[in-house]
Order: C-alpha cells, then sequence, then structure tokens
C-alpha cells in the first residue's frame, strides 16, 4: 500500500510537471515546387521553368536548383545544378532534343544550402 502511494504521488508529479511546462515549437523551413512550365523554343529547343515557394525561408537564403533527366533523347544545355537564392523563386533550364516521339523522364527539385558543422 505504502509503495502505490508513493508510486502514484511520483506520477502525478510527473505528469503535473510536463503538463505545466512552457512549449516551445521547433521552426519548420519547408521549400515546395509549383507546377512547371516547358515551352518549345526553335526546332529543338526547350525551356523548363520551374517555380517555387516555401515557408519561413529568409529571402536571402542560398538554394540549389537540380535538374535530371534519364534519356538520352534530351540532354541539359549549361549547368544541370544552379546556385540561386530563395527570393528569386524561379529558374530556367535549357533542353536540346535529340529524338522526336520519344518519352522522357526528367526530375528536378529546390533545396536548401544547409551546413552542418560537426563540433568535438
Amino acid at each position: 500500500m505504502n509503495r502505490l502511494l508513493v508510486l502514484t504521488f511520483f506520477l502525478l508529479t510527473f505528469l503535473f510537471a510536463t503538463a505545466l511546462s512552457k512549449e516551445e515549437s521547433v521552426p519548420v523551413k519547408q521549400i515546395f515546387s509549383k507546377p512547371s512550365e516547358l515551352k518549345k523554343v526553335g526546332r529543338d529547343r526547350l525551356i523548363l521553368k520551374i517555380e517555387w515557394d516555401g515557408l519561413n525561408e529568409a529571402e536571402d537564403e542560398p538554394v540549389k536548383a537540380r535538374i535530371k533527366c534519364f534519356s538520352k533523347a534530351v540532354t541539359v544545355i549549361g549547368p544541370n545544378v544552379q546556385h540561386m537564392v530563395f527570393g528569386n523563386r524561379t529558374t530556367q533550364f535549357e533542353l536540346k532534343v535529340h529524338k522526336k516521339n520519344v518519352n522522357v523522364q526528367c526530375r528536378f527539385g529546390v533545396v536548401d544550402i544547409v551546413k552542418f558543422k560537426n563540433v568535438i
């Protein structure tokens, strides 16, 4: 009986201490891409325009925009990774088409650059 009272007192004290403690929310940073546009420029060139937006990101936050195409029918002209600033909210990639009537899958993404340092 004595152990049960001590255990009950301990549990109730723990519950009240955790329920009444101050909560701090963790800030969430998130970048999400908007639908992309594909425009035909010339006979064998395409322009892929990518736009993004985000939550709790600073306007001068550095970001990387990246594209990867999984077919030899299309190549990316210029760098396939672009270093940008979040405030731009748009970028363009130029694609050159080598073969007609071929399905091509491309992936793109925008990532904020977060540097982690191991401090020993």
